[in-house]
């Protein structure tokens, strides 16, 4: 998208930016920059607001093929691998579907997005305040 070129500027930007967890892997950021360089003052941008939500979950399934797997590996205790098992397991988003029987409580707001004021710069860490009481360590970012 910063390769084109277009001589005029445009009344409304649709497009399908949203990566999974809403921003892991988006395209907002090209978005932004045809929004900024071509879409006319007043003009639409569909999706216009996105909204990121957490809500703790439990997903005993993948606990168990993830970090339990090490507690008998055919028959050999690698029970010396569950810290570095549980830090590789979570360290990157696991994209799965999970059923309503596995949200532990409501989900909190975690980002709202205006697409038509967001900059990338906004973009680039995300951060929220939040509180969870559980014993519970998986969590599940939903849109």
């Amino acid at each position: 998208m910063q390769e084109v070129e277009i001589d005029e500027e445009v009344d409304v930007i649709i497009s399908e930016w949203m990566g999974y967890m809403l921003l892991y892997e988006s395209m907002l950021s090209s978005v932004i920059v045809a929004r900024d360089r071509w879409l006319k003052s007043g003009g639409l941008i569909l999706p216009s607001h996105a909204t990121l939500y957490m809500a703790p979950v439990t997903h005993p399934e993948r606990y168990s093929e993830s970090i339990d797997f090490w507690r008998n590996v055919y028959g050999i205790d690698m029970s010396a691998m569950l810290p570095l098992a549980k830090q590789c397991a979570f360290e990157e988003p696991c994209i799965e579907t999970i059923t309503a029987e596995n949200v532990l409580t409501w989900a909190i707001v975690i980002k709202q997005i205006d697409c038509s004021t967001v900059t990338v710069q906004e973009l680039e860490s995300v951060t929220a305040n939040f509180s969870v009481s559980s014993m519970m360590k998986d969590f599940a970012l939903y849109l």
